[in-house]
């Protein structure tokens, strides 16, 4: 298929091609040519200890990129910052709106109300557990965080975490548009404008994203409603606030919407021998020998579906930072409010018999505030940092979760549950870092960091069972008494300790060791028998020990930037989703406590199941061989192991498959779920040779890869990636930037993530990858941007 954006794309690339060669040949005789500027890290402000500070002096295992990295890397969406960033597994679960990160072998669960062990940030505020694959339009830039996070940036973070940062406005007029057409008639228009309103008083920026592209898995079930397809819209809008020198308050509002034909896993392996679903009287297989046979001969890029599968997801968020200066003491306030509304309907078997499938509508808000009061004292010595956090997570409207096996109308069957789930966090932090050479002079460059965080978290579950789909009730009713309550609540000490030793202006060597730890939590419903002591789990935590280097180097003359960490990772009570094959009650018993099904798990019930150890190393290295040559390049590796089961199942349970009760030797897959041994990625920038009244003439080249991931079941082999990106910025010296780019230059079919693959069933399901895209931009600049 050569659609109109190929052809485009495709004559952007040899138009550029022809003139880098023309322009080749012409600078041997025109001395002023472009050269691009190196983006150096220690030119990247970061701020992983909530103060702002280069990336080369920062303690901790990170990768950051700013906009104009953003851009040359061509990432559109928080998924493709896996290709640039070694160490980060990211795949989605049910929507491509609702993404799960991996990160130093931690992620979360697919099924049910885990938390993650990853936490996005955007603007300071974290993002609700869903719908956290959010644009990545008009950013000042994006941090990945590896290792415990807990002190500054609390729960869930015991893996890592993930900063976003907007675009704030500024005091001057400026602003773009920018067009992006490619494959799969892909049109997508991005732009921003900067308005100063009262001079260095006020000023606000807008931006806003509009995308549409066609569905590349063909839907053989449904023509022209095709899976994977994008149709999004987003809208932003940033108010700043300076009244006097030492008050600042900017206010972001951000809409995001998106209606979609779904996406679908397909069918991936069968066992005929097995005696799990479908393999029973009456369905005896329901077709998936056939259906796999049937998939193999119509391709990874087409599926089939018993049903229709929308998607919709609606979100929107307000935040408000507020900055006070009082001499050397700075007071901030962040406060955070988010609504986020899912409709899906899905297809987990992967073909067109209805044997898993289900329809998820959820409507949430979250709550945050977060006061902070830093400065310095001692000279400069010694800075600080105390805060107070809150966090309110809860319904903001009705709720329906249907799994309902063999039936291909899901709004006709009673709900498996509506579950309306309450979360609420308190916490208070502090940390220091002080420069010994306030005690001695022969101390200077050690210094030493030193945190600690005290979190308190309550949980609440209303569920109701047996309702219409098309008609559930709300949280009231449900709390009135139509439901069944469950509560928990627990608290938690994060500390981090770390020692620093700045041996030059380019050299920093860094050992520190943190506590942190994931919430716990409550399954549901309201469960009976000898299973009440499944109804909520434990908070899983974490203490690492971590050694780093940071430096710059002058190897003959080429300037070389090589930072590499090595850690270890303890893990106590690790969560785990225990199969309780909520799909075999129906025709099986499945896990029962006291024969009654209505308070049984619907799916899987978590639970705490033993200890575990990951030890790594994460190295990256980026040098500059000649004025015009960029290489860079990185790398992750895991060493995982379940170093104790302690999970004791009820005294009814059958330790049978697929109800086999979890040990060391079986449930490793579960807990790593998604996270490869190892990972890399490697990249040239150059700058083609031509006259400086051409402007500049960059080729990008990324190769990213993983080896072998395991989603329970489901054995993803070894795979890589290959993006290729040519921009011609400032063309003819305009405000004028065009880009050619493919991405999966080799078309490589790869496993983008999981669908099915437990015990509970004979077959596997999975997502693939997207095919080769090419595609060109046009970015047109105004003002002072």
């Amino acid at each position: 298929m050569t659609s109109r954006p190929v052809q485009a794309g495709l004559m952007l690339t040899v138009a550029l091609s022809s003139i880098a060669i023309a322009s080749s040949a012409y600078a041997q005789d025109v001395g002023a040519e472009t050269v691009s500027p190196a983006f150096s890290p220690d030119e990247i402000v970061v701020t992983a200890r909530r103060v702002s500070e280069s990336l080369q002096r920062t303690p901790v295992s990170m990768a950051a990129l700013n906009s104009d990295q953003l851009r040359s890397a061509g990432i559109g969406k928080i998924a493709d910052i896996g290709t640039v960033v070694p160490g980060l597994n990211l795949f989605y679960v049910g929507s491509p709106y609702n993404m799960v990160y991996s990160i130093r072998g931690l992620s979360r669960g697919t099924l049910g109300f885990q938390q993650p062990a990853v936490t996005t940030y955007v603007n300071d505020v974290p993002t609700s557990v869903t719908g956290t694959n959010l644009p990545t339009y008009d950013l000042e830039g994006i941090q990945v965080l590896k290792g415990p996070q807990g002190t500054l940036f609390g729960r869930n973070s015991e893996a890592g975490a993930i900063l976003m940062n907007t675009r704030k406005p500024t005091h001057d007029f400026n602003g773009y548009v920018e067009t992006k057409i490619g494959d799969y008639s892909w049109t997508e228009l991005t732009g921003a404008i900067n308005v100063p309103l009262v001079k260095d008083v006020l000023a606000v920026r807008i931006a806003g994203n509009f995308n549409r592209r066609d569905g590349y898995t063909k839907n053989l079930s449904f023509p022209g409603n095709d899976f994977n397809q994008l149709h999004d819209q987003s809208i932003r809008v940033s108010l700043l606030a300076e009244p006097t020198d030492n008050l600042r308050n900017i206010l972001v509002f951000d809409k995001f919407s998106s209606s979609t034909n779904g996406i679908t896993p397909v069918i991936y392996t069968y066992d005929p021998n097995s005696t799990a679903v479908p393999n029973f009287p009456p369905f005896n297989g329901f077709g998936a020998a056939e259906a796999l046979a049937a998939q193999q001969a119509n391709g990874p890029r087409t599926a089939t579906s018993p049903m229709l599968l929308p998607n919709e997801i609606r979100s929107t968020s307000l935040t408000n930072t507020t900055t006070l200066d009082v001499g050397s003491v700075q007071i901030k306030n962040i406060f955070g409010y988010r609504t986020n509304l899912t409709d899906s309907y899905v297809n987990q078997s992967g073909w067109d018999m209805p044997v898993v499938t289900g329809h998820g509508y959820n409507k949430y808000k979250q709550i945050t505030d977060e006061l902070q009061l830093s400065g310095k004292a001692l000279d400069g010595t010694l800075n600080y940092i105390v805060g107070l956090f809150y966090l309110d997570y809860r319904p903001d409207g009705l709720s329906a979760q249907v799994v309902a096996p063999f039936v291909l109308d899901q709004d006709s069957v009673p709900l498996a549950a509506a579950a309306y789930y309450r979360d609420k966090s308190k916490s208070a932090f502090g940390q220091i870092g002080y420069q010994l050479s306030g005690i001695s002079s022969a101390l200077d460059g050690l210094s030493v960091d030193a945190g600690l965080r005290y979190s308190k978290d309550k949980h609440t579950n209303c569920t109701v069972t047996g309702l219409m789909a098309s008609d559930p009730l709300g949280e009231s009713d449900c709390l009135a008494g139509a439901g069944t309550r469950a509560a928990s609540k627990e608290d938690f000490w994060s500390y981090t300790f770390g020692l620093n030793y700045q041996a030059t202006d380019d050299v920093l060597i860094y050992g520190v060791t943190r506590r942190g730890y994931r919430a716990g939590g409550l399954n549901s419903p309201r469960l009976g028998g000898t299973l009440t002591g499944l109804q909520s789990f434990r908070p899983e935590s974490v203490t690492d020990y971590e050694i780093g280097l940071k430096s710059k180097w002058d190897l003959g003359g080429v300037p070389t930037y090589f930072n590499v960490a090595i850690f270890q990772a303890d893990y106590k009570d690790l969560q785990y989703p225990l199969n309780t094959a909520g799909l075999n009650q129906i025709l099986s018993g499945g896990v029962d406590g006291d024969g009654d099904p209505d308070n049984n798990p619907t799916t899987i019930a978590y639970g705490n199941v033993g200890d575990g150890r990951v030890k790594g190393i994460e190295a990256n290295l980026s040098l500059r061989p000649t004025p015009r040559l960029q290489l860079s390049g990185g790398l992750s590796y895991l060493d995982k192991k379940i170093t104790k089961g302690t999970f004791v199942a009820p005294t009814n349970w059958l330790n049978e498959a697929p109800f086999a009760i979890p040990t060391a030797a079986n449930f490793a897959t579960g807990v790593f779920y998604g996270a490869p041994d190892f990972s890399y990625n490697a990249g040239v920038n150059y700058t083609l040779p031509a006259p400086e009244a051409w402007g500049e003439l960059v080729a990008h080249a990324n190769v990213t890869g993983a080896g072998t991931v395991e989603y329970e079941l489901i054995k993803v082999p070894p795979q890589a990636r290959l993006d290729l990106r040519l921009d011609w910025n400032s063309v003819m010296g305009s405000n004028i930037d065009l880009s050619a780019f493919v991405t999966n230059a080799t078309n490589k079919l790869a496993i983008a993530g999981p669908g099915l693959g437990t015990p509970s069933f004979a077959f596997t399901s999975v997502y693939y990858n997207e095919p080769r895209i090419f595609g060109a931009q046009m970015r047109v600049r105004f003002g002072s941007e």
